[in-house]
């Protein structure tokens, strides 16, 4: 198990699972009752990447994954979606391992 987050806002919090070996991920969509509505296999990310912060990147309400490439310095966005879909990111920019990540609302109002 990854990350146990509200992925899709529905008010129960999901499942995010990842094969360390494979990369291979999957998320599990959680009821209240505690059964899974739906498994969505959002793809896989060689062993090198990591998930770094889940954060509402784009200000929809709905959390979403920032995974980065530890050895090449390549980080990657999953913009959750409501209804259990997602938009992936190109890559939004490469910092070597030097750099660490911190995820928050810098925006200035």
């Amino acid at each position: 198990m990854e990350e146990v987050v509200d992925f899709n806002s529905d008010g129960t919090p999901d499942i995010l699972w990842r094969d360390h070996k494979t990369g291979n991920n999957r998320i599990w969509f959680m009821n209240s009752d505690g059964t899974r509505s739906s498994i969505q296999n959002p793809g896989w990310f060689n062993s090198n990447f990591q998930m770094e912060e889940v954060v509402d990147f784009n200000s929809d309400g709905t959390p979403d994954i920032l995974w980065r490439n530890q050895e090449m310095g390549g980080n990657r966005i999953w913009f959750m979606n409501s209804d259990g879909t997602l938009n992936r990111s190109q890559n939004p920019g490469w910092f070597d391992s030097r750099w660490s990540v911190i995820g928050d609302d810098f925006s200035l109002v």
